[in-house]
């Protein structure tokens, strides 16, 4: 039986490596126990890592002017990194490579953050402030889940 394509959680990363978005899809909706998911730290973690890695890349290899960094695969799960002009990064935790997926969040962030006079490039994306960005991402990733689930 082929693995099934689960989104797990979605992330952005400001230029300066902090971490400005998080969502974890509620753990009842896996079908598979990944274990405690705890937000916390491991959010702000995850993100100081990816920075840290991708920055690692570019001094390692200089003649590159940006980042190849694009999957990050572990055992069971996988890491998708985009990363946009200006060095901002999402990043999708999923079963498997989602195809797509980043481009369009990216899309509805452009939309939706990047061309409101008052957001600050540094500041973080709180779903009480921000309600129509949180919930297009999350019936994002639900209906991406829900399709993959029907299969």
């Amino acid at each position: 039986e082929k693995k099934k394509k689960m989104i797990y959680s979605f992330i952005v990363v400001s230029d300066s490596g902090t971490l400005k978005y998080s969502y974890i899809v509620p753990v009842e909706t896996y079908t598979e126990n990944i274990g405690d998911y705890d937000i916390s730290n491991k959010m702000i973690r995850v993100a100081s890592l990816i920075f840290g890695i991708d920055n690692l890349n570019l001094s390692v290899c200089p003649m590159n002017q940006s980042s190849d960094i694009q999957v990050i695969h572990c055992k069971g799960y996988c890491m998708q990194i985009y990363t946009t002009p200006l060095q901002v990064r999402f990043i999708v935790v999923a079963s498997q490579e989602v195809d797509g997926f980043l481009e369009k969040a990216y899309g509805l962030y452009t939309q939706k953050i990047g061309k409101n006079p008052y957001f600050d490039k540094d500041q973080h994306i709180k779903p009480d402030t921000n309600p129509s960005f949180t919930n297009e991402i999350v019936s994002m990733i639900n209906t991406h889940n829900e399709s993959t689930l029907s299969r």
